[in-house]
């Protein structure tokens, strides 16, 4: 009686191991990547997600790239050391979390080369919580969002006098899930 007691409890336990990996396979298997791009000539904006479904709590990292998509060298001049932006939106389009609201910028300057095909990366993070008006951190429920990338405070001035002071991509939409 005991050794059957045994078995049924490993082959349970076995079970259940075996489904929970499976939901993560399925899981994995619908998530795949993405990204949106904007290009504003020189200079090409890359937004990317390495994936578009996350659970709740998950941090979603956005990686952000700026290329120099012309036969020449450029130098971006920037009015802060960030180079980067992105924001969260709900389902309606609200925004709910501006990257660049959790980090002070200094007004100093910077400069920023890039040789032809040439690019600058970063790659933050958003931690999935609202922010408030008051920078209180909530976190956020399940459902669809949005993530829009874009250049922070660019001052460039291309060649035919024409100014730049943002390259903004598409949203990219994600499933936050439970």
């Amino acid at each position: 009686m005991r050794q059957l007691f045994i078995l049924f409890f490993g082959a349970l336990i076995v079970s259940i191991a075996i489904v929970l990996s499976l939901g993560k396979m399925n899981y994995g298997e619908i998530s795949s990547p993405t990204q949106a791009e904007k290009i504003v000539w020189p200079i090409k904006l890359t937004v990317s997600l390495n994936r578009i479904a996350f659970f709740v709590g998950e941090e979603v990292n956005v990686t952000l790239q700026l290329t120099n998509v012309s036969n020449e060298t450029i130098t971006l001049p920037f009015k802060t050391p960030m180079k980067f932006d992105f924001m969260i939106c709900d389902e309606s389009l609200q925004t709910i979390y501006v990257y660049s609201y959790t980090w002070g910028t200094a007004a100093i300057g910077s400069y920023i080369k890039l040789e032809p095909g040439e690019a600058l990366c970063q790659t933050p993070a958003w931690n999935q919580k609202r922010l408030d008006s008051s920078y209180n951190e909530e976190q956020v429920g399940p459902g669809t969002y949005f993530v829009f990338g874009k250049t922070f405070y660019l001052d460039y001035v291309d060649r035919n006098g024409q100014e730049i002071n943002e390259i903004k991509a598409e949203k990219i939409q994600i499933e936050i899930r439970a």
